[in-house]
């Protein structure tokens, strides 16, 4: 469902006239904070799936430290390995204090990369990845599976990925909240709503991937 939309069918639950345009009012565009608000607040409860892509990082010989552009502070790393796709190897999750050890403190190890640590961000708050043993060679593509939630949909036709109605319920609950109880559903009410919503939608995303709620290690 795409940003208008969005925002009409929050205005249509709080009995408000649908707009033309986000931009058309500032009460429109208060329902778009909302929406965006609530948005976040959706991606942040679960890997889910339609947020679910991946990164390659191209080596550099004797560079050990990446940064993962566009990524940012809410990008998630699950807990898997990942993939040396030049060298047809595995990448596993290891501690940040390990790979400091040994690629900073340690003997500086080089060959094809197999364990992956995220280990910090750069000022602009994109999220660093640092590999160990340090390559030996520039041009491999190592792999990184990662959860990377929307930026803020701005544009009227911008499409949101995570599921709509749990976002929808969220925001009628904050608009509800912000101009106070006018004799429709009470704010408390519907925030309630909002969470058995999203749970509900939790578990269907749990049972379509039975996988995705299982700890495991190959």
């Amino acid at each position: 469902m795409n940003y208008k939309n969005l925002v009409n069918a929050v205005l249509r639950r709080l009995r408000e006239t649908e707009c033309n345009s986000v931009q058309d009012t500032a009460y429109t565009k208060l329902i778009g904070d909302f929406v965006n608000e609530t948005k976040r607040e959706v991606e942040d409860a679960w890997n889910w799936r339609q947020l679910s892509t991946y990164m390659d990082i191209t080596t550099t010989a004797g560079t050990h430290t990446y940064t993962l552009t566009g990524t940012s502070d809410r990008t998630r790393f699950p807990d898997c390995d990942q993939y040396n796709v030049s060298q047809k190897g595995l990448l596993r999750p290891a501690p940040k204090t390990w790979m400091t050890r040994n690629n900073i403190y340690g003997d500086n190890q080089r060959g094809d990369p197999s364990h992956y640590a995220v280990v910090g961000y750069t000022s602009d708050g994109e999220v660093q990845v640092q590999v160990h043993p340090i390559p030996d060679t520039t041009g491999d593509t190592l792999r990184i599976y990662v959860f990377q939630p929307q930026a803020d949909l701005e544009d009227d036709t911008d499409n949101m990925s995570v599921p709509s109605q749990p976002v929808i319920d969220g925001a009628w609950a904050r608009a509800i909240s912000e101009r106070g109880e006018d004799g429709g559903r009470m704010s408390d009410a519907q925030f309630g709503i909002y969470k058995a919503t999203l749970a509900d939608y939790i578990s269907i995303a749990v049972s379509n991937e039975p996988d995705s709620a299982v700890w495991s290690r190959y």
